[in-house]
């Protein structure tokens, strides 16, 4: 595929850009492309492919995520639509009409940060943000009128970053559904304001202080933990901080780099975002033959949950919505296979009241908070829902002082597993022994990460659950229904336990519905 098909946005053969890909702004480099159009803009499918993706996100609002069938490695973003007329998987041929254009600011979520009416849109070729230009087959304009060729200055590359752009790429990094120039808007009033009432200094931290430093990732920042414990002077700095960092939402580690001492927090990398980041941004160790000593794997022998409750304790205040926010969700295939095996998890963390900028007061304020929760609920499910069909065990490599807890490490045979727990042993008799020893879990093969289609079937190890494509319509009113929708996807269930994943071969449905269509022991 050469060229978009041709009048795919309004049927128009110019377009006016007003944004082009890789400007230089005050605070972070543009990643797509923005042309100026009116609210209600027909968008037409620009190749043949299927949807990959339908959500609201915070920069970018309601936005479609287009992969083509051609090349599998492009991916077609398209930002602040008014509505969309296609779900998640859905397939379409060049032409086809997908979705309108939006990004007024009144139309609230789906504008996201758009300042005004227009289409943002972004090409990734292997997850990685491309200048769009060249795609397309219409005339692209400047405001002024003057044709417009997309070349890429190379100062955006090699010139200094600013703090805020260094912000708004670690955002982008840690949020990779999201765009890049839509997470900080120097144009809105919100930055603005921000900027103005902003006044740091800095000064030595007393004593071993200067040495320590606290990186707190985006995906906890904005979390508060209701515990009175943390008020008192009493036991290890340790124990203060895993009072507040409260596994499994919030883990704690450790590192040293350089001259300093680094406490890290993050929400654990064992979802579908935490393994996509360390997929996408090179977070994953390769081992050769040539590194491995030994390896001792085996099946995840715990199997898996089919019970899931989330109790939110911290919002037990009197608030009706959160009182009663004490979902169980049942999956009869896992029950039929390990038994009836809960995972409960009490949360202190708010999502309701108290939540920081979102503290509004108002029905929209309701509604984030039942989506933050919701959002938990959703991790801890989709964070163990694949474990029955991972592996675990023991990988002795030759010394790499660079592998630490935390961090993932891929086997030749495209395993990837996270590291639980190393050991670095160095000796020396008639030769020197130099090895590292590390326990691991979570081995997914990385083909089925972002998922592979075969037999027009999605299959990856985090759609085994399926979760409708309705989140981003939760509020406090329809919350229930919509989490009692949630169910297996049988086909992809089957596929994992049958453990399909390390084979190559075409996808054999019938072999799936046997294992999948299990009934209930009873």
């Amino acid at each position: 595929m050469n060229k978009f098909y041709s009048g795919f946005v309004g049927n128009l053969s110019t377009l006016k850009v007003t944004s082009p890909f890789g400007v230089k702004r005050k605070n972070h480099t543009h990643s797509g492309l923005d042309i100026g159009i009116p609210v209600g803009t027909q968008l037409l499918a620009p190749f043949d492919g299927f949807v990959y993706n339908k959500s609201v996100i915070k920069g970018g609002g309601l936005s479609l995520y287009l992969q083509s069938d051609e090349n599998p490695n492009l991916m077609v973003v398209l930002m602040h639509l008014k509505s969309v007329s296609v779900n998640n998987e859905d397939k379409f041929t060049s032409g086809k009409l997908l979705a309108l254009s939006g990004g007024h600011p009144s139309d609230k979520p789906n504008c996201g940060r758009s300042t005004g009416p227009h289409l943002h849109i972004e090409v990734r070729l292997n997850r990685i943000p491309y200048d769009p230009t060249p795609f397309f087959s219409d005339v692209l304009s400047t405001k002024s009128g003057k044709q417009f060729f997309g070349s890429i200055p190379p100062e955006v590359y090699t010139t200094e970053l600013s703090a805020a752009t260094l912000k708004s790429i670690s955002n982008f990094l840690n949020n990779p559904n999201e765009s890049l120039n839509e997470l900080v808007d120097e144009n809105s009033t919100e930055y603005e304001e921000e900027v103005k009432n902003t006044n740091v200094t800095e000064d030595l931290a007393p004593g071993i202080w200067q040495i320590v430093k606290l990186l707190i990732d985006s995906s906890v920042v904005d979390k508060q933990v209701a515990n009175s414990d943390i008020s008192l002077e009493e036991g290890s700095l340790l124990n203060f901080f895993r009072k507040v960092c409260q596994e499994p939402l919030v883990e704690l580690m450790s590192d040293t780099y350089g001259s300093q001492f680094y406490f890290i927090t993050r929400r654990p990398p064992t979802d579908q975002i935490g393994y996509q980041k360390a997929y996408d941004y090179n977070g994953i160790t390769n081992l050769s033959d040539l590194d491995i000593i030994t390896t001792n794997l085996k099946w995840h022998s715990e199997g898996g949950y089919s019970w899931y409750q989330f109790l939110p304790t911290a919002e037990m205040l009197g608030i009706k919505e959160a009182t009663q926010f004490v979902p169980a969700v049942f999956f009869s295939e896992y029950a039929s296979i390990w038994g009836s095996k809960p995972l409960i998890v009490e949360s202190n963390y708010y999502t309701y009241k108290e939540s920081g900028k979102w503290n509004k007061g108002d029905d929209s304020n309701k509604n984030f908070q039942i989506y933050n929760a919701i959002e938990d609920f959703k991790y801890l499910i989709q964070s163990n829902a694949y474990l029955p069909f991972t592996r675990e065990g023991v990988i002795v490599t030759t010394l790499n002082r660079q592998l630490k807890r935390g961090m993932f490490v891929t086997l030749p045979n495209r395993e990837i597993y996270h590291i639980d727990s190393v050991n670095h042993d160095y000796s020396i008799s008639e030769n020197v022994n130099a090895t590292t020893t590390m326990n691991v879990s979570r081995g997914i093969v990385s083909d089925y990460i972002y998922g592979k289609k075969i037999k027009n079937r999605l299959i990856s190890y985090f759609n085994v659950i399926d979760f409708g494509d309705n989140s981003s319509e939760i509020n406090y009113s329809n919350w229930r229904e919509i989490v009692s929708k949630w169910k297996v996807n049988p086909e992809v269930f089957g596929f994992f336990l049958a453990r399909q994943q390390f084979q190559k071969f075409e996808f054999e449905k019938s072999k799936c519905e046997v294992t999948a269509n299990l009934k209930m022991k009873s």
